[in-house]
């Protein structure tokens, strides 16, 4: 092997060795910033059913507060109001127009222009 052909095969191997440590380097660090969001995930999860949980328990509790006034008290206090079961009021419906007639009053409206 002549010296020439022996230093651009060093200067290859040395070249391969430099980006498999920094791949395996970047592969390391990839794997701690997985495991990072793997943990905040799981702390989100957990926050949205603690969410739901105690939305559950506040419903719960505002039912009970109708006849419990140590429950209505302790809901008062954090700023939970219980509505009494007000009468429901019901709309009437809107009457639905034909397109025939929005046509002619639209023909009527234009036709003194």
């Amino acid at each position: 092997m002549k010296d020439w052909e022996y230093n651009v095969t060093l200067v290859l191997s040395v070249g391969c060795l430099i980006l498999a440590i920094w791949i395996i380097g970047a592969g390391r660090a990839n794997e701690r910033l997985q495991a990072k969001l793997q943990a905040q995930q799981l702390d989100i999860e957990r926050g949205n059913v603690s969410r739901q949980i105690g939305n559950r328990i506040v419903q719960d509790m505002v039912s009970a507060s109708s006849t419990n006034k140590a429950v209505q008290s302790v809901l008062e206090k954090y700023g939970f109001v219980p509505r009494t079961s007000a009468p429901v009021s019901v709309r009437p419906e809107k009457q639905v127009v034909s397109p025939a007639k929005v046509k002619e009053k639209s023909v009527k409206h234009t036709a003194g222009k």
